[in-house]
């Protein structure tokens, strides 16, 4: 019997198909090769994909994958494999007697390694000694939170606690003083958690072990946080001078108004630049302009947290000095003023990221942009106005503000250095504790009756008073304040 011709003038010689594709669990069994106390590192362990490993941190929608490695030294019977992914969001109270720590666990999802996959089939899963045992695994970041990780009351708190927070400080096991900015009183820590259970004690898990990563989402700037620069603040503020000896030195007597151009947010990587108009309006004819010698600025963080008093640090400070501020023009003006305008270049630190502006059940952070003019004669004049800082200006996603938005295609997590870090300053995926007896660490077999403990209560602040590095020569301002004068020129 003949098939009926083809509805296409090219003809394909098309062979038949008996059989399916070979299909595999990716599971693997290997001997361990040597004495097990020097062959076998650990009992238990997560091992992330080489793409994974190298990737400074995880957005949206990535997917974090690798393997869950097992070496038993006895024979061993498990009756379930999984990897739970989620974070701990902890607050440390400090008192004169003893700390109290607060903590709240947030479930994002759980990879269940599946029977077929053990060997010895469904039901009689024995793992012997001698043998390590690999099982692929993956886990996708997701969009938002579930409904129940968030037990606010309030509609507009229970919205705005379904995103995710971003990775704030670091593990205790990890945390290294010199290289952590952030304060450990508050802390959000994102980690993998590999679980063995055997029959006996599903409850309890036989032992886990511990992947910390680093979870840095890229939502857009929250409605309530974007009225705090668009709305709530003018961006402007007036300065009275009347110097001492201003005839003999004939330094500048009048009003002067600092103007900050406007901008939604600060991204974590990407540069920009922020425009500061300063008008001088001088109290009579003839008084020169302001002499202008240095600019610098900072980038203050507050931190929010469950009944802990305010505290304040700094870091440091960055200025605009010599070349980059002799460059200005002074213009006149309508009334006798004189204006001129500063291009600031504005670039967050790269070795050491800055945490995005967010809001969760027990921690918040927002940030203000401090900047300061120094005049001739020591005057300081100092404009500190909102700001947001966002992991990336094009966010994956809006929600839950926006409904029916088109939803971004997501691809494999990448390196996110885009070759500004060195290999030392690039996260390496965190450290692995293996072997830990029940009891001694937290349970995540278990996590999800402690999200029941109490978290509520009042905010209080802490205050992170951050000065960035710039990553701007002098020279690199001088060539934008003299393009910003000469735009400014044209278009008066």
């Amino acid at each position: 019997m003949s098939l009926p011709p083809s509805y296409s003038e090219f003809s394909f010689n098309v062979e038949p198909v008996d059989t399916l594709p070979s299909y595999t669990t990716g599971a693997e069994v290997r001997p361990v090769v040597g004495p097990p106390q020097q062959s076998i590192p650990s009992l238990l362990r997560i091992d992330l994909s080489p793409e994974c490993s190298s990737c400074e941190y995880f957005d949206i929608g990535d997917i974090i994958h690798g393997h869950l490695v097992i070496a038993p030294r006895t024979p061993l019977q498990v009756a379930q494999l999984s990897v739970a992914f989620g974070y701990d969001e902890v607050v440390k109270q400090h008192s004169w007697i003893s700390d109290t720590i607060t903590k709240k666990y947030g479930r994002l999802g759980e990879y269940i390694v599946p029977k077929a996959s053990l060997p010895g089939g469904m039901d009689d899963a024995i793992l012997l000694p001698g043998m390590e045992y690999s099982f692929p695994f993956a886990v996708q970041v997701p969009e938002l939170q579930a409904l129940d990780n968030c037990r606010h009351q309030e509609t507009e708190s229970t919205t705005a606690h379904l995103r995710l927070p971003p990775s704030l400080g670091s593990a205790l096991e990890l945390n290294v003083i010199a290289d952590n900015i952030e304060n450990n009183d508050a802390r959000v820590v994102y980690k993998l958690v590999a679980i063995v259970r055997s029959i006996d004690s599903l409850e309890q898990p036989l032992f886990q072990a511990t992947k910390y990563i680093r979870v840095v989402p890229s939502y857009t700037v929250a409605p309530h946080d974007m009225a705090r620069v668009t709305t709530e603040h003018p961006y402007a503020k007036n300065f009275e001078l009347l110097p001492r000896r201003f005839l003999k030195k004939k330094l500048f007597r009048g009003t002067v108004n600092l103007t900050l151009s406007r901008f939604a947010a600060i991204p974590m990587r990407a540069p920009m630049i922020a425009t500061l108009t300063v008008t001088a309006i001088p109290a009579e004819a003839g008084v020169p302009p302001p002499a202008i010698t240095n600019v610098f600025f900072k980038l203050n963080a507050y931190t929010c947290y469950l009944n802990e008093p305010p505290k304040y640090n700094s870091f440091g400070l960055i200025t605009l000095r010599g070349p980059a501020i002799k460059g200005l023009e002074w213009l006149p003006d309508a009334d006798a003023k004189m204006v001129t305008q500063i291009a600031l270049p504005v670039k967050l630190p790269q070795v050491k990221l800055i945490t995005p502006t967010f809001a969760s059940c027990i921690i918040s952070r927002w940030y203000t942009l401090t900047i300061s003019v120094v005049l001739g004669d020591n005057s300081l004049m100092a404009l500190e106005v909102p700001v947001n800082v966002v992991a990336d200006l094009q966010a994956r996603s809006a929600v839950p503000y926006a409904v029916g938005m088109p939803a971004p295609i997501y691809q494999q997590p990448d390196s996110r250095d885009n070759g500004q870090n060195d290999a030392s300053s690039r996260y390496n995926g965190g450290n692995s504790s293996y072997y830990e007896p029940p009891g001694q660490n937290t349970n995540w077999g278990t996590m999800i009756s402690n999200q029941q403990q109490g978290y509520e209560g009042s905010y209080s602040c802490a205050n992170y008073n951050n000065s960035l590095k710039m990553d701007y020569s002098s020279q690199d301002a001088v060539q934008l304040n003299q393009a910003r004068n000469r735009d400014f020129l044209a278009t008066s």
